[in-house]
This record gives structure tokens, sequence and C-alpha cells, in this order.
């Protein structure tokens, strides 16, 4: 099967972009391994889901009833994107005639008047609700996380806007570590010289 000449493009144009993406994701994730290990936490936590939301907020000494409230949205936001789905394919008859599955049963759609609507416009509260939730927890992690590693508000800013850029800054600066709750800083570096007990 050959690809048409205008589908060449968007193909070669779609896979740098996913290259791209990925070679973020990478640079993060690895600047978060590094992160963790200044705070003298495993790294591996990083790729371990919702574990992972625990220790990030541990480093950042933020209560841990932020990583439960993030834990149990993670069912509603869920939801709430099967919500959009189904009140758009109550909405459109020829998409929800083009369903494999249809969520809502046609006859449940008849009796009740503009249920497609409702359905749609709740989901996106809840979705926007949700998100409003995840902007507000991300800015006071990167207050907090740029605070225990001795690092500016503007830093912190810095780590909400482009964390691809700020995130391997703090993890590969040897002269950022990781100062905990009694302001003594942590040394990451391990020690040069043999220790002898006499």
């Amino acid at each position: 099967m050959e690809m048409s000449s205008h589908s060449m493009p968007i193909a070669f144009l779609t896979t740098i972009y996913m290259l791209l993406v990925y070679a973020v994701s990478a640079l993060i994730t690895v600047g978060s391994w590094i992160i963790i290990n200044k705070a003298k936490e495993e790294g591996w936590s990083i790729m371990v889901p919702l574990y992972n939301l625990y220790i990030i907020n541990k480093i950042a000494k933020i209560n841990l009833n932020w990583s439960i409230i993030a834990i149990s949205l993670i069912f509603p936001y869920i939801c709430g994107i099967l919500g959009i789905i189904a009140g758009i394919g109550l909405t459109d008859k020829t998409y929800n005639d083009n369903m494999i599955v249809p969520l809502i049963p046609d006859g449940m759609a008849a009796q009740i008047p503009y249920i497609g609507e409702m359905i749609l416009i709740l989901s996106v509260l809840t979705i926007l609700t949700i998100s409003l939730y995840y902007v507000i927890w991300s800015i006071v992690w990167s207050l907090n996380i740029a605070r225990h590693f001795g690092q500016s508000t503007m830093f912190a800013v810095g780590i909400i806007i482009f964390p691809m850029i700020f995130l391997p800054i703090m993890a590969f600066d040897k002269n950022i570590q990781y100062i905990d709750s009694t302001q003594k800083k942590i040394d990451y570096t391990p020690p040069t010289e043999d220790i002898t007990v006499e």
C-alpha cells in the first residue's frame, strides 16, 4: 500500500514530534531520578506510578493529604473523559450510530431530554476542576522543591513552566544540594577518604 504525497510530510512531522516528546520525557525522568537520589531516596521510585507521588511529596515536605487527594482524583478524571465521549455520542446521532459499544442505550437518551448535553457539561466541569487541583499542586510542589534545594521563587516558576530545562539543571548541578528540614545540606557526593574506627 503506497502512501499519498500529502500524508508523507504529516507522517514525518508526527514522527519528529513523537521523538521530541520521548526525548523531553526521558530528560524529565532522568532529572527527577537524580533529584530523588540527591534527597537520599531511591531514584527508581520515580518509575512506579502512585508511589512516585508519595516520594516527591515527601521530598518537597508536602502533607500526605495532597498525595491521597491526587491519587483519589485519577478515577473521576477517567470518568470525566468517558463522560465526554458519552455526551458527544448522545448529542450527535451519527456518532452514536457508529459506536461499536454504545455507552448509554438509546432508550435512555430518548426518555431524558438533553441528557447528552448535561453529561457533556458535567464531564467537562469535572475535568476542569480536577485539572485546577493538579495545577495548584504543581505550583505548591515546585515552590517547595525549589526551596528545599536552596533555589529562588523564580527558579520554581521555571520548574512550573519549563520542567524539561529546570529539573535537569537542578539534577546535574553539583552545587545544588538537598536541604532537609533542619537546614543542613545533605552531601550527595560519596566520601573520598576512608574512615577508620580506632
